[in-house]
């Protein structure tokens, strides 16, 4: 059960970061690194409406399949952004 537990917060984390450096590579895909160039206007508003939207499909599917880790974890990031 642990072990359970634990794969799920990596899979959250990793799914997290796909989503944050598909955000990235949309507005500079030939700068990836943050200090070749800051994220500015456009991007940062994308950073937030990507990780709503995750969130959002986080807790639909945490709703639909009734797991409790999900919507929890839907609701850490909502909150968070």
């Amino acid at each position: 059960e642990g072990a359970r537990a634990v794969l799920g917060a990596y899979a959250l984390a990793m799914l997290f970061g796909w989503v944050t450096l598909e955000v990235r590579h949309h507005f500079q895909p030939a700068a990836m690194l943050l200090d070749l160039a800051p994220p500015e206007g456009a991007e940062l508003y994308a950073y937030s409406l990507a990780w709503l939207g995750l969130g959002a499909a986080l807790l639909a599917v945490g709703v639909q399949r009734g797991v409790k880790a999900l919507r929890l974890a839907a609701l850490a990031l909502i909150a968070l952004t």
